[in-house]
């Protein structure tokens, strides 16, 4: 059914809730569009449920509203809940610190009817924070979801490939057709404090294994709240382990996609040649005395953390590459 369902998935979010709520309650929406507003409860110990339905009882919306509970922990869990409970073909994955621009929802609703190749849209992600945010925040700021996606409007299917899951919003029908065909994720995404990633790049890759492309518009905005908490250096670290481990999964989909007849080591290779060029760079800056504050030093270690965790998986590769070739060829029968 034609509309727009905007999916926000929870953890937590009593204190984050109320600002990005009342965002999507003064969306400017088209009276001939119907639209609403999910929000997925993902094993919360404190008051998300109630804090959302007092928070969107302030605004006189349009919408409709509902609360729904996803007792399995995770945000791919989630995400899938929210699909699962959604009335109509546009969905918008809002997070529950993002505050999307009044026109999200209905250009992005303009933008799927008229360009029916594509399957999922990004945008320009600014971000928000409490304090001056740490020197190196700049260069590591597309980990957070923070930045432009592309230097223009434009396709982006076989360059970047993929758009972060901060707005990212998408087909139904076309996600419905991968899961109907086996597709069921590798990745998982956060669950509580744990820093796991990826789920969203793999949700681009099952679009493009389905013949849709992926486009960046840079009219498309939102505001991303970063908390002081996120802004420490020393999780860093832990979040490139994530970005480790979901590195092996994309390059399985992306030499699927390829059609790449023997990928094991031009992925590894790679890796290790990314990795060894860093090294090359880096090496005189890697023994000042004070490495706390060495923006080098950190890369290092997110770099070596995530090489590391990548090649934790290698004995699983044939099975998953495997599994990814028969995924591909099912989507393409439906």
């Amino acid at each position: 059914m034609k509309g727009i369902s905007i999916i926000v998935c929870c953890y937590n979010s009593a204190l984050r809730l109320p600002e990005t709520l009342r965002h999507l309650a003064t969306q400017e929406v088209s009276s001939m569009i119907p639209w609403e507003v999910i929000v997925v409860n993902n094993a919360s110990k404190d008051n998300t449920s109630g804090i959302a339905k007092l928070e969107w009882e302030k605004y006189h919306c349009k919408a409709a509203f509902k609360v729904i509970d996803q007792p399995i922990p995770g945000l791919s869990a989630a995400r899938e809940k929210g699909i699962e409970t959604s009335n109509f073909e546009y969905l918008i994955f809002c997070d529950d610190d993002n505050w999307l621009a009044p026109n999200w929802a209905q250009r992005v609703c303009e933008i799927f009817e008229l360009n029916p190749e594509i399957g999922i849209i990004g945008g320009k992600n600014e971000a928000v924070f409490e304090i001056q945010p740490p020197v190196w925040f700049e260069k590591l700021k597309g980990s957070f979801a923070v930045g432009e996606q592309n230097s223009n409007t434009a396709d982006i299917t076989d360059t970047r490939g993929y758009v972060w899951g901060a707005g990212l919003s998408f087909r139904k029908s076309v996600y419905l057709k991968a899961k109907n065909a086996g597709f069921k994720p590798l990745l998982s995404g956060r669950k509580g404090n744990k820093l796991t990633a990826g789920e969203d790049t793999e949700f681009c890759y099952i679009f493009r294994m389905a013949g849709y492309r992926i486009w960046y518009f840079e009219d498309l905005k939102l505001q991303h709240f970063i908390p002081t908490a996120r802004l420490n250096e020393q999780v860093l670290p832990k979040m490139y382990k994530g970005f480790g481990e979901s590195l092996y999964y994309f390059e399985l989909y992306n030499h699927t996609i390829k059609s790449s007849k023997n990928p094991f080591f031009l992925i590894y290779s790679q890796s290790f040649r990314d990795f060894s060029n860093f090294m090359i760079w880096a090496r005189p800056y890697l023994f000042e005395s004070n490495r706390n504050t060495n923006m080098t030093y950190l890369l290092f270690l997110c770099m070596r953390r995530k090489l590391s965790t990548s090649l934790i998986h290698i004995l699983n590769f044939n099975r998953l590459y495997k599994r990814t070739i028969m995924l591909s060829e099912n989507i393409k029968k439906f």
